[in-house]
């Protein structure tokens, strides 16, 4: 695990994998890799075009583990949490089936999703300790109120994300 980030908490995991002739196979989730406290009890993908963003939301919950299966996706995530000395800082790292990498991090930082291949697949693992916080429970950030240099300048965006 690495945490090159201005972000405290947020963590980049490089996954392990095996490739030859017929394709690849690689390890997602490992329970000894990670810390005990944490229990997964959800899981979503989400299935993206090229130039559609979601995002940026989050919640004050749950911890999450997210991946990029196919495709290639620039993530960015944000500091909610207003006791930390990272609040309203950012960060970005691209997640891609090639690169193989994921991050996991807590509750209280929001993240967006940039599809930048033709189509993505993403992966997200959550862990929470009651009800799955839904839209009701969740807070969302505008996608330009921070000096983010976006690839792509043409987004596709649904009404909550604009």
């Amino acid at each position: 695990m690495s945490n090159n980030f201005k972000i405290k908490d947020l963590k980049e995991i490089n996954l392990d994998f095996f490739k030859d002739h017929r394709g690849e196979i690689y390890t997602f989730w490992n329970s000894f890799d990670f810390d005990k406290d944490i229990i997964f009890n959800h899981d979503k993908f989400t299935y993206s075009n090229k130039n559609v963003f979601r995002g940026i939301h989050g919640d004050f919950e749950s911890t999450k583990y997210v991946t990029c299966v196919s495709g290639e996706v620039f993530y960015v995530f944000v500091d909610n949490r207003k006791d930390s000395d990272t609040y309203n800082q950012f960060d970005i790292v691209t997640l891609s089936q090639e690169k193989k990498n994921a991050i996991i991090f807590p509750p209280g930082i929001a993240s967006g999703a940039l599809t930048l291949s033709n189509h993505s697949v993403t992966a997200y693992k959550l862990s929470y300790p009651n009800k799955y916080p839904d839209v009701d429970k969740q807070f969302s950030l505008k996608w330009n109120s921070f000096d983010i240099d976006w690839p792509v300048k043409d987004m596709i965006f649904s009404e909550r994300d604009k």
